[in-house]
């Protein structure tokens, strides 16, 4: 809008007044882009990692950056606020009641991949890297008492071995094999 008045003392003279149009395009991107920085702002504030609600990004490279951000929201968010609680708790319910020989910890949250780690302990089964004992180990469970589950395989067969301990080991790794599979899978589902 733009007004325009002479010099002076002339009040009979007439003000022009133009209405302009800065644009007459709509920009449908630029509503786009708005409501993007809104949500992104949103999820900041909450220190909520994207992948979270549901939103896709990509890193530099292409690749996800969904378990980097996991991690970073484990750290940053989750395990500050559970440190906050866990003291709270800790001072309403054994100090205020004078207990001092315990204390209330949440359990930490995992992050790991569980699928990814199946899947390398496999190849490195495979290729003679590890033993069915060292997979057990690597599971958190206690290794089985049987020296055949100590040795190293390439592609199912054992490196050192006759055809009849051969067979017997290949027993032995069948019945492990189902106790790993019942153990991946109760695993698996644990997390979320």
């Amino acid at each position: 809008m733009t007004a325009q008045k002479p010099q002076g003392d002339f009040s009979d003279t007439p003000i022009e007044i133009k209405f302009q149009a800065l644009s007459v395009e709509t920009k449908e991107a630029s509503f786009r882009m708005l409501r993007a920085d809104n949500r992104d702002e949103i999820l900041s504030a909450h220190g909520v990692p994207p992948y979270r609600a549901g939103i896709v990004v990509e890193g530099s490279l292409g690749g996800s950056t969904a378990r980097e951000s996991t991690e970073i929201y484990k750290q940053s968010v989750i395990e500050p606020r559970q440190d906050m609680l866990e003291n709270v708790l800790n001072r309403l319910l054994f100090v205020g009641l004078g207990i001092t020989d315990w204390r209330f910890r949440f359990k930490d949250i995992d992050t790991k991949d569980t699928q990814a780690k199946i899947e390398e302990l496999r190849f490195l089964f495979e290729v003679g890297a590890y033993s069915p004992n060292m997979i057990l180990r690597e599971l958190g469970r206690d290794p089985i008492d049987d020296p055949n589950l100590d040795r190293h395989f390439i592609f199912g067969q054992p490196l050192d071995a006759s055809q009849e301990e051969t067979n017997a080991i290949l027993n032995s790794l069948k019945q492990l094999h189902a106790k790993l599979i019942d153990i991946a899978t109760k695993e698996g589902g644990k997390h979320v």
